[in-house]
């Protein structure tokens, strides 16, 4: 091995007759440490400084065997050699074997030349022999590299040595999803449905990339120290699909297979029943028990995945269960559509856990103290849903009922079983004569109805957006204008007296006058007048009498239109 002097830049060859980790310059006579320069070459190469040290004595030509080096410089150079040669691949030291299955070898490692730890995955030695499977391998792992997401880990390099092909990645802990269960260790329901949506995330990103994970089970999900999701191995599983005995070693590696694997009708929904898998093994604490065969579109990894769900401790909501039913469906085309649609479903059940109860509002003591007429302000008769909001979703069932009264408030609702005072309901009706005029509100009942022939309750409305209150405002105006423009024109005396108030907005005119030019007797002027007075168009100022312009323009133009058209 030639070896610079650092001083005068002379080459020297590195001798078997030396007895120190130093070299005198045959030039200059000055020491040349040979520590740091061994270190220097094994940082640059990846090799051990045995290699460099053998290879130089070889060259200068003491031979090829190992053990004709001497005694001395094996003792003295040992401190630098790496114990077990077979702990290296490439730049990368293997520490720890973290799991041996039929796929491959998991170790935890070190990246030499950066001091960070990483996975190391080698694949099976059988399978890596295949060539296709190994081409598949290693064309499968670097598509995965491309993926950037915080709940997917990263893949720094892959490649072959020798007769391995291994992928290195990001490093998160030694124990995995699975191993964490195997001890014990259990989760809260909200801890589960994050790490659900987390993962259903990460695979919504690989899905868009067109990628598969292939082998989504708890054996390859990490929990951080916070808390957060990583995905591992992801398209690994894919290359074994290249071999011949790929289903057995999956088998026998734990992997639950969907039915459609054995006919190779691969889609997004594989990975959803791995992540169906993982969820299941979170909530019971126990992977799920695998059946028999059940025809020939089914394989020995088929799960019976609800079994034991009622046993665990946690109160998991009927929502939850039917999602996992849905995932587990025999047909891939009954699971969720996307992996983002999945995503949602678990938001829509955390959110159900998370959100507190609806307010238990206090009925009034008596139903007579309630203002009825709020809710009863224009007759109509439209058909409507109604749906008891106050339970939950599963018991709700929604039944035809008939509005018949409306106003900005609430509205009296004929039914045959009017629901008890602070009951909340989903109301849902189309206004007529609005053509697509549809309101959906949440309400209380605060009174009810039993009254043979008139059963029916009054509802508060609650919630209306503001889309639906802006029609539900114009249209209880427009409506509540012709109705007492309607009362206010039931007779001639009625239709004379509007047309003069009409003509005076804003103005005083004398009561006499008014009186005189209707022609009717004191009497019966004074009850027709207090009928415009109810509706705030006049009011009485001694001998005079304010004609008030109405507020609603809606009841304006109704007056307008029926002074036209009775003129």
């Amino acid at each position: 091995m030639e070896v610079s002097c650092n001083s005068c830049g002379a080459v020297n060859l590195l001798s078997p007759d030396h007895t120190s980790l130093t070299l005198c310059c045959k030039a200059c006579g000055n020491p040349i440490d040979l520590t740091e320069i061994a270190n220097t070459l094994t940082m640059e190469s990846g090799l051990s400084l045995a290699d460099h040290l053998k290879a130089t004595v070889i060259s200068s030509g003491v031979g090829s065997n190992p053990e004709e080096l001497p005694a001395s410089l094996e003792d003295r150079v040992a401190p630098y050699v790496n114990p077990d040669a077979d702990n290296m691949l490439g730049n990368y030291r293997l520490e720890k074997e973290l799991e041996r299955t039929p796929l491959g070898r998991l170790y935890r490692g070190e990246q030499i030349a950066l001091r960070r730890p990483v996975f190391v995955f080698i694949l099976d030695e059988e399978l890596a022999a295949e060539e296709e499977c190994a081409q598949t391998f290693l064309n499968e792992v670097r598509r995965s590299a491309a993926l950037m997401h915080p709940h997917i880990a990263r893949v720094y390099q892959v490649g072959s040595e020798g007769n391995s092909c291994y992928v290195v990645s990001e490093f998160i802990k030694d124990d995995s999803l699975e191993a964490n269960l195997q001890t014990g260790k259990r989760f809260d329901l909200l801890t589960i449905i994050q790490s659900g949506i987390e993962i259903a995330r990460g695979l919504a990103v690989a899905h868009s990339m067109q990628l598969l994970h292939w082998g989504l089970s708890p054996k390859n999900v990490y929990l951080t120290p916070q808390g957060e999701v990583r995905i591992t191995q992801f398209g690994i599983s894919h290359a074994l699909f290249a071999s011949k005995n790929s289903k057995e070693k999956l088998i026998r590696a734990g992997y639950f297979l969907p039915p459609e694997e054995s006919l190779a009708e691969f889609s997004p929904q594989v990975d959803f029943f791995g992540l169906g898998v993982i969820l299941y093994a979170m909530l019971t604490g126990a992977m799920p028990g695998q059946a028999p065969a059940a025809s020939n579109s089914a394989t020995e990894a088929t799960i019976i995945p609800l079994q034991g769900l009622e046993e665990t401790t946690l109160k998991i909501p009927r929502s939850m269960s039917r999602l996992l039913q849905k995932i587990f469906s025999w047909e891939p085309h009954e699971r969720p559509a996307s992996a983002s649609d999945l995503a949602q479903e678990l938001e829509r059940i955390r959110l159900e856990i998370t959100s507190p109860p609806m307010p238990a509002v206090k009925p009034p003591r008596t139903p007579a103290k309630v203002n009825k007429r709020r809710y009863k302000r224009f007759r109509t008769d439209m058909p409507m849903k109604i749906s008891r909001a106050d339970i939950s979703r599963e018991q709700q069932d929604e039944y035809i009922a008939k509005l018949e009264n409306l106003s900005e408030n609430g509205a009296y609702i004929l039914t045959a079983s009017p629901l008890p005072p602070g009951s909340f309901v989903n109301l849902n009706f189309e206004m007529k004569p609005g053509a697509g005029s549809r309101v959906e509100a949440l309400g209380i009942v605060r009174w009810n109805d039993n009254t043979p022939g008139n059963i029916g309750m009054g509802v508060q409305f609650l919630e209306v957006s503001t889309n639906n209150r802006r029609n539900l405002n114009d249209y209880v105006d427009r409506q509540t204008a012709y109705d007492m423009v309607n009362t206010l024109a039931n007779s001639a005396l009625h239709k004379a007296i509007l047309r003069i108030l009409a003509q005076n907005w804003d103005n005083t005119i004398k009561l006499e006058n008014l009186m005189r030019s209707t022609g009717a007797s004191k009497r019966l002027f004074d009850r027709t007048l207090s009928d415009f007075e109810k509706n705030g168009l006049v009011k009485p100022m001694g001998n005079k009498l304010l004609c008030i312009r109405p507020v609603s323009e809606s009841v304006e133009k109704a007056i307008e239109e029926l002074l036209r058209t009775s003129h």
